[in-house]
């Protein structure tokens, strides 16, 4: 069985058969494997990002930033 570890913490996380969830063995937090396999695909997508994408997506950040900014002052 594969070794899964919390996403708020990084303690590892132990399965509990009864109630069919993951409990993190350092703070106590619960997960559905649906919300880890959410969580782990969020986190490896932002990690495979190329640094092209990563530049596209900080201007669009900041174009939509500055149409807020520009709208609030008008």
């Amino acid at each position: 069985m594969p070794v899964y570890y919390c996403p708020d913490c990084g303690g590892e996380l132990r399965y509990e058969l009864n109630t069919k969830l993951y409990v993190c063995k350092a703070c106590g937090r619960v997960y559905e494997f649906e919300e880890l396999k959410t969580t782990r695909e969020r986190f490896l997508k932002s990690v495979m990002e190329s640094d092209e994408e990563k530049k596209k997506r900080q201007r669009r950040e900041v174009v939509k930033w500055w149409l807020g900014k520009k709208s609030e002052g008008e």
